[in-house]
């Protein structure tokens, strides 16, 4: 995958340097962790469900904890449970953070904002890019975004409200909006894409690398499609989803990339509440940290899970103090992410 130059991606600009990080987590943060640690994240099946089990995989192999995932409908009902601290972390995307914690009052997309409270979300780490692209069946007519219009195409989806805004910025880079496609309600991703399967819709997005997808396209045969990166498509969607960007993914990269394709990625962050416990934020991030190169072995995806990716210049949620702190000591803490943190902060 490459990020290409039309990109204004909201990842960490400049290299930061991977350090080796051996320090003070067992003495100065002595107290112990709790037996286990719960993860929230979407259905498994999907793309982000398999990244959030990759770091729980390498966080419980590299700390003294447990980290157990446990799946929900979408990031709307991991959402309000994290943001409360019955959920220890989350994995999900940025833009859905970023809703959450802004409020319909400081921050909405296609004119609403429906996500629930999320003033109390830290980011402790951020990684790879989610790659959500169009995918209908190989035996469509439909090329890209642009052929769209008075299409069946999923919409809807209350507990994945992510979904609905990828969705968007398909519509959105093509210069259509939901008014010139027939919307058809879904609740989740899965049951969209069993619909695509079946001929009952034209269109959904999905996780490019899923597991869902992968089994569906050995079976009817599945084709992702591109969003419209020309410079005008591109400035369409950037200037109005926050931490989203443009790029490509090549022919035959993944299951059901049959052509080249550009198309819409976002990070994904893992997430805590603000009254996590410090000792408990800074294990899990530290076990990560030193370990990433054991990530992409869980899923490909996870090869951009990384040291680069983890501070982004532009985060959608303030990071907890514990990764603060961890991210000053490892000096992947650059000028000028105190501002940052303290707007945010100030919401």
């Amino acid at each position: 995958m490459t990020i290409t130059s039309h990109a204004r991606k909201s990842v960490c600009s400049g290299t930061l340097a991977f350090l080796a990080v051996g320090v003070l987590a067992g003495a100065a943060y002595g107290q112990s962790l709790p037996p286990r640690v719960m993860v929230g994240a979407s259905q498994a099946g999907t793309l982000q469900h398999s990244m959030a089990a990759g770091l729980a995989r390498v966080a419980t192999d590299f700390s003294d904890t447990t980290l157990v995932v446990q799946p929900f409908g979408g990031a709307t009902a991991i959402l309000p449970l994290l943001n409360d601290g019955e959920l220890d972390f989350g994995v999900a995307p940025s833009v859905d953070f970023g809703l959450s914690y802004m409020g319909p009052e400081r921050l909405q997309i296609d004119g609403r904002n429906p996500y629930p409270d999320g003033s109390g979300l830290r980011l402790v780490m951020a990684g790879s890019p989610l790659v959500a692209t169009l995918i209908v069946r190989a035996d469509s007519d439909i090329r890209s975004a642009n052929d769209l219009a008075g299409r069946r195409v999923a919409g809807g989806f209350p507990a994945q409200l992510g979904a609905f805004v990828n969705t968007y910025a398909h519509l959105l880079s093509a210069g259509l909006s939901w008014d010139d496609v027939t919307a058809v309600p879904f609740t989740t991703l899965n049951d969209s894409l069993d619909a695509v399967i079946d001929g009952s819709i034209d269109a959904t997005v999905f996780g490019v690398g899923a597991p869902r997808v992968r089994e569906a396209d050995a079976t009817v045969g599945l084709r992702f499609v591109s969003s419209d990166c020309s410079d005008e498509g591109i400035a369409r969607v950037t200037a109005e989803i926050p931490g989203y960007f443009m790029l490509d993914r090549a022919a035959d990269s993944s299951p059901a990339i049959r052509e080249d394709i550009c198309t819409t990625g976002y990070q994904m962050y893992l997430v805590t509440h603000a009254d996590a416990d410090d000792t408990m934020v800074r294990a899990v991030l530290e076990a990560l940290w030193n370990n990433l190169d054991e990530l992409p072995q869980y899923h490909p995806s996870l090869r951009a899970w990384n040291a680069a990716a983890a501070v982004p210049n532009a985060p959608t949620i303030p990071f907890h103090p514990a990764a603060v702190t961890f991210y000053q000591e490892v000096g992947a803490w650059e000028d000028g992410m105190d501002a940052i943190q303290e707007q945010l902060l100030a919401r």
